[in-house]
């Protein structure tokens, strides 16, 4: 049974509900099963409670691509104030608007015990700008990684294009997009369909954050 849900409701729904709280005490999977089966199973009247469980199942559906709808966050002020620049930022793939939002979130992110779990949210961000990259290149199936190096400087972000290779290979490797990298003429090659698979479809999402 959850400690911060008000006793009055915390037989109302809850039954099920095991949080995944630290990281390790259940998988996120699992997590994001119960906390799905608590919301539904919750007193309509107990709104605090659906807030909170919220809190935990919103960063672990982002984790899979499940973007919130505008229309149930605004049901939530707290949550709409607290997650809203992340997905904001993740639609139109702004690095600089995330990271702001980690570090003016931190305190409230820190005490909820999530900001890990947005700050590996932020890979989602970052196939956003890559996929924006691609597209100005017309689904260029070979892209010089310099392209990716110069779409990062241009959101704001300053690093080497070694750097910028590694941010292409972990994208590759995590399964964001389909291609490998030719280091020795330092070029990304894409697959030819697919390039960019929809979060929601990659296979085993909590396995490699």
């Amino acid at each position: 049974m959850l400690s911060f849900l008000n006793e009055d409701f915390a037989k109302v729904g809850t039954a099920h509900l095991s949080l995944w709280h630290s990281g390790h005490s259940v998988s996120k999977r699992q997590a994001e099963q119960e906390l799905t089966l608590a919301f539904y199973q919750c007193h309509n009247a107990a709104f605090s409670n659906k807030e909170r469980i919220l809190a935990y199942l919103i960063p672990l559906r982002i984790l899979k691509g499940h973007l919130p709808s505008t229309e149930l966050l605004q049901r939530f002020t707290n949550l709409d104030a607290l997650f809203t620049p992340f997905i904001r930022a993740i639609r139109i793939g702004d690095l600089k608007s995330y990271d702001k939002a980690l570090e003016s979130g931190e305190h409230r992110l820190l005490e909820l015990n999530l900001w890990l779990t947005l700050e590996k949210a932020r890979e989602l961000c970052l196939r956003s700008l890559f996929r924006k990259v691609w597209l100005a290149a017309d689904k260029s199936t070979r892209m010089p990684i310099s392209m990716f190096h110069v779409g990062l400087k241009i959101a704001g972000i300053e690093m080497d294009v070694e750097e910028a290779e590694c941010y292409v290979a972990n994208m590759i490797y995590k399964g964001f997009i389909r291609g490998y990298i030719s280091h020795e003429k330092q070029m990304v090659v894409l697959a030819q369909t697919n390039s960019f698979p929809r979060v929601a479809d990659r296979q085993n999402p909590y396995a490699l954050i």
